[in-house]
């Protein structure tokens, strides 16, 4: 029975210890030392500092530079392999997709649950033990010097599992909370691999058919309007930046300048924002029936919501507070202009 005492457990005989967890966890930390990294040993250190790199003959330097796209082309593996492929992700942050392993981390997370609760009731059952000793024999205040060993070796082996599993929970909350990628980042990603078919090994392709778990690095939050605008070709064309050093140098990426695109964005926003407040104020001075200046209040706050949600995005309150705001604007120009 989980948590309590075992039958078989007199008074004066002890709980043995969980012997999976044990041999489980015996090589996170020692009996009596806590948890240390493992130190980088010197020798590694010197063996990397006196690596030498490899060098290539004049005539394998020739014969690669004579080697057309084309023949490239024909084996992908080799010229267009990870190498190309981690430039082409690291070029922006559009192409930076990696996937979230969301039920594998759950599964880890269940696992190392299942390990703590399982060491907690053998802690709980050794708690049990010792209070119901005879009276003076089941000392429980002391943690340094405990009466029962056991016990401290139980919580020896349960900080470090707490440690990975509160990093763990920390770390996936971080990652589940991240935007998952849209459809334009996963077809930057297919677009490079119907250029270079086979260039990564197909036992490798873990974001193959797993597009609902993926998740842009870098997400970067634009507005509906900046996104409408990146899919007008040619004012892509008009913000295109010139060629960096960080660029893919394969030529199959097109860049353009996500501060050209914010500022055709703000230009818009700032043009129909001046139409909508000027617009209605002089149309109503030239209406006098009350029915049709209502009429122009209500079709003016309601294009202004529109654009409102359009250049700001998911912010219902603001939006609200917004379009009270112009539409008290206008209903006070309308009694100021009535009869």
């Amino acid at each position: 029975m989980a948590g309590g005492l075992t039958q078989t457990h007199g008074v004066n005989s002890r709980p043995p210890l969980d012997p999976l967890a044990t041999q489980a966890f015996a090589a996170v930390s020692p009996p009596g030392q806590p948890p240390t990294p493992e130190p980088l040993r010197p020798h590694s250190v010197t063996r990397l500092l006196n690596y030498q790199s490899p060098t290539l003959d004049r005539s394998a330097l020739e014969r690669y530079d004579r080697l057309s796209p084309d023949e490239k082309q024909e084996v992908p593996w080799q010229y267009f392999s990870y190498p190309s492929y981690a430039r082409h992700l690291a070029s922006h942050h559009d192409f930076f997709l990696l996937r979230r392993f969301a039920p594998t981390q759950v599964r880890c997370l269940l696992y190392l649950q299942a390990c703590i609760g399982r060491m907690e009731s053998q802690l709980k059952d050794w708690d049990e033990f010792a209070e119901k000793q005879p009276k003076s024999y089941g000392n429980s205040g002391s943690i340094l010097d405990d009466d029962f060993p056991e016990r401290t070796k139980i919580i020896e082996q349960l900080v470090p599992l707490v440690q990975k599993y509160d990093d763990l929970i920390i770390s996936f909350a971080q990652i589940r909370a991240r935007p998952t990628a849209q459809k334009h980042h996963f077809d930057n990603i297919d677009n490079w691999f119907e250029t270079y078919p086979e260039s990564i090994s197909n036992k490798e392709r873990f974001d193959e058919g797993h597009h609902g778990d993926l998740f842009p690095v870098v997400p970067i939050p634009k507005p509906p309007v900046s996104r409408l605008l990146e899919r007008i070709g040619a004012l892509k064309w008009l913000s295109t930046t010139s060629p960096r050093s960080d660029h893919d140098q394969e030529g199959l990426a097109h860049y353009w300048s996500d501060t050209a695109i914010a500022t055709m964005s703000t230009f818009i926003v700032i043009f129909f924002g001046l139409g909508l407040l000027f617009g209605p104020i002089w149309w109503l001075n030239y209406v006098d029936h009350h029915w049709k200046q209502l009429l122009i209040v209500t079709g003016f706050s309601t294009l202004f919501t529109i654009c409102l949600w359009a250049s700001t995005g998911n912010r219902p309150f603001d939006i609200l507070a917004a379009v009270a705001a112009y539409t008290a604007v206008l209903m006070i120009y309308r009694q100021l202009n009535g009869p």
